[in-house]
């Protein structure tokens, strides 16, 4: 480890087991990282149109937590950032390939998604 003292360097011995990895053991072998489920399509497959849209608020409503609680230096999980979009994006893509084979064109769907914010009722 290398420190300024009085504007000179000095060099301090660092312990080896302070130089380890976080990965690996004092026996050098790495541990088993243990890994989160990552949402999976076929689930999402599985699920009705408004489970879908449910979960996608939830989704949202998650993400926004998890910033609070980044924002606000609480515990939080980090990779659930990344769980999250992932969920969001399975099911946005699963609703509109369901759209697709019902024939719906983006356009119309684009169309349909700013008259139901806006209030209006369907063409």
């Amino acid at each position: 480890m290398v420190m300024m003292l009085g504007g000179s360097f000095m060099v301090r011995p660092v312990a080896p087991s302070a130089r380890m990895s976080a990965a690996t053991s004092p026996s050098g072998a790495h541990r088993s990282v243990s890994t989160c489920a990552w949402p999976k399509v076929a689930d999402a497959r599985a699920k009705g149109d408004e489970e879908l849209i449910k979960g996608i608020a939830e989704g949202k409503r998650k993400l926004m937590d998890l910033r609070f609680a980044r924002a606000f230096r609480t515990d939080y999980k980090a990779h659930e950032f990344q769980h999250t979009r992932m969920m969001i994006a399975q099911y946005n893509t699963v609703i509109r390939e369901r759209q697709i084979a019902a024939g719906v064109s983006n356009r119309t769907m684009r169309l349909a998604k700013r008259r139901a914010k806006a209030g209006l009722p369907p063409k």
